[in-house]
């Protein structure tokens, strides 16, 4: 999917991404567990890059920001945040992720608030880039 605006994606619980999303300057936002009832992850299993645009990743039933908003965990997908063997690239836009590892049960062994795997990338990147990052 390329978009030339932003894409918003809300879910009450987990938002799972598989397909490739591109924008050329739009923001991305991903707000998982938008009931604030602490069970709602974020899985991105494909690249994503905005050419510019920031990237938001979190959740919550307010705004997200640095540290304000978090995708949380729960017993299926112990991180909050699970960026599995992709890159993700904002270009020269911003990056705030938030995320809450799961602590409530067995499967607490992968319980990492953002968890980078297989390879997967965060970055911002391009000539001239000043984007930062914020874990």
């Amino acid at each position: 999917m390329v978009l030339s605006r932003s894409l918003t994606l809300t879910a009450e619980g987990a938002i799972i991404d598989n397909s490739t999303i591109t924008t050329q300057g739009g923001d991305v936002t991903l707000d998982a567990d938008n009931a604030d009832n602490h069970s709602g992850y974020v899985y991105i299993g494909a690249n994503l890059t905005t050419n510019g645009g920031n990237l938001t990743i979190g959740g919550g039933s307010g705004v997200i920001s640095a540290g304000s908003g978090y995708a949380w965990g729960d017993a299926n997908q112990a991180a909050g945040i699970n960026i599995n063997g992709v890159t993700v690239d904002s270009g020269s836009g911003n990056i705030i992720m938030n995320g809450q590892g799961y602590t409530g049960g067995v499967n607490t062994g992968n319980a990492y608030g953002i968890e980078l795997q297989g390879g997967g990338k965060v970055q911002t990147s391009g000539a001239g880039s000043t984007g930062t990052v914020t874990m």
